[in-house]
């Protein structure tokens, strides 16, 4: 597999951004050129809150997991803006949901361009984003991933403490304004299904140590219910990469099976 990071300016952010990508090599001594309309199938990694594009190359083994599959990872980098057109103005979704797959079609050839061979996952807050995007965005993804995810922006929002107040503002603005909008989970689930949209499969998981569990389970049975195609696990684990390696790795097997 090859490693590319690369930095552009964007249109969404005004600013400079960087993406890390995994591409599987070709052995241009020994194998024939892939043809023109020869396409890898493509997964949209997610970081969490703390975390930016490089966190799953130096945590996970993604690498090896895209090696397995011959399976392109594009892994951008949001900062803390919940992969949400913010309030303060920094258009993180428009940037990751929009921009981003025209950029990377354009720089780097044979990554998908079909349903049926793109899927797009990430961890806690790369979760929330992975569902917010694949949902809205569902006649474009096959499948989605969330781990660990922090579904739940209202009551972070609603609840937070004094001095984070201004910050969830910046990101959401006035935390009643979620509940039936675009940073709506549940609405974005029930909305798709209400248009008509195909529904991508969908791997839900949690550790049972982790303080997100609920959130988990939560959604899962609201999908489910939805008549979305749902893989649900829970087991020992917490909130780190110990269980989201693993989880990658079973994401992965779900999306790909027959």
């Amino acid at each position: 597999m090859s490693l590319f990071e690369f930095k552009y300016m964007s249109e969404a952010l005004h600013q400079l951004v960087t993406v890390n990508m995994i591409v599987p090599q070709v052995d241009l001594v020994h194998e024939p050129p892939v043809d023109d309309d020869f396409e890898y199938p493509t997964l949209y990694l997610l970081h969490g809150y703390s975390d930016d594009q490089s966190a799953w190359l130096r945590n996970s083994r993604i690498n090896c997991y895209a090696g397995e599959r011959k399976l392109a990872v594009i892994m951008p980098s949001t900062e803390r803006g919940w992969y949400t057109d913010t309030a303060y103005g920094y258009r993180f979704y428009t940037f990751i949901a929009e921009e981003l797959p025209k950029v990377c079609q354009h720089y780097f050839r044979h990554l998908s361009t079909k349903r049926e061979t793109t899927f797009i996952a990430g961890l806690s807050m790369g979760g929330y984003g992975a569902l917010k995007i694949g949902l809205s965005k569902a006649e474009r993804f096959a499948g989605v991933g969330a781990f660990s995810s922090a579904v739940d922006v209202y009551s972070r929002a609603k609840n937070a403490s004094p001095d984070m107040i201004p910050y969830w503002r910046a990101i959401f603005g006035d935390p009643e304004t979620i509940p039936g909008s675009q940073n709506d989970i549940y609405h974005l689930a029930e909305q798709s299904t209400e248009e008509g949209k195909p529904l991508p499969k969908m791997y839900i998981s949690c550790g049972t140590e982790d303080p997100r569990l609920h959130e988990s389970q939560k959604i899962a049975k609201h999908l489910e219910a939805l008549g979305y195609p749902v893989s649900y696990f829970q087991g020992p684990g917490e909130h780190n990469w110990d269980f989201w390696d693993e989880q990658i790795r079973l994401a992965l097997a779900y999306f790909f099976e027959n």
